[in-house]
């Protein structure tokens, strides 16, 4: 069941009515059954509106089509705005390829832009890598413009820096965490070089005569002469 209608400028009231019909159509209503359905779905605005119309302007379904069409018809002012809504229009960093032809598609149809503006427009809001390869193709049609759009985002042409350069420094942060576990959880170890030993005999420093001590250095060397004299070599 559609929902409400309030009056707007910002509601779509032609895609509104459509849903209405469609809807009207699925349960099999009569005209008296459609006329009184009407006024349940409408609200604020709206429904004063409805409730002003005379009798005889609303006493059939197609009397108050026509009212209907009459009183929420686009207004021009706001033509230039919803132009300007689907040329900047860009598909979304997590958004599939599907859902943003829809949305550009949605606002095309209100802003009654031609097949070529609406072609342009889907192409010019894609991402850059998928935007490539569909122009590569040079497609006329917008399912074919859709179609090769859907084929690089399945072959995984989407991907923007922004994601790769998230991955590498998820990367870089698990490879920094490994790295500082293994300093923590390594033993210490002596060096793998050979020791070098000395034996202690042989650091003993050898002793230098020392000068007696209260003697100059003449008297020290007249006593050694002296002590060494041998009287024979008087002889």
């Amino acid at each position: 069941m559609p929902g409400h209608f309030k009056g707007q400028q910002s509601e779509e009231a032609e895609n509104w009515w459509i849903d209405v019909e469609n809807w009207c159509t699925y349960k099999k209503l009569t005209d008296r059954e459609k006329i009184g359905l009407f006024p349940l779905l409408l609200k604020d605005s709206a429904k004063q509106w409805f409730q002003s119309i005379a009798a005889d302007d609303r006493d059939t379904f197609e009397k108050i089509k026509e009212a209907f069409a009459t009183q929420y018809q686009r207004n021009n002012i706001y033509k230039w705005k919803d132009s300007a809504a689907v040329w900047s229009t860009v598909q979304g960093d997590n958004q599939s390829v599907e859902d943003y032809f829809t949305e550009v598609l949605k606002k095309a149809q209100r802003a009654n832009l031609s097949n070529e503006q609406t072609r342009y427009s889907l192409i010019n809001g894609l991402h850059k890598n998928i935007r490539q390869m569909v122009l590569q193709h040079e497609p006329e049609e917008i399912q074919d413009i859709k179609k090769w759009a859907m084929v690089a985002e399945s072959s995984g042409l989407e991907t923007n820096n922004s994601d790769v350069i998230g991955i590498i420094k998820r990367m870089e942060k698990k490879l920094d965490g490994m790295h500082v576990s293994e300093v923590e959880h390594t033993p210490y170890r002596r060096s793998g070089s050979p020791r070098v030993t000395f034996d202690e005999t042989s650091r003993t420093r050898s002793q230098s005569p020392q000068r007696p001590p209260d003697q100059t250095h003449r008297e020290y060397w007249s006593r050694n002469s002296y002590a060494n004299h041998n009287p024979r070599d008087e002889d």
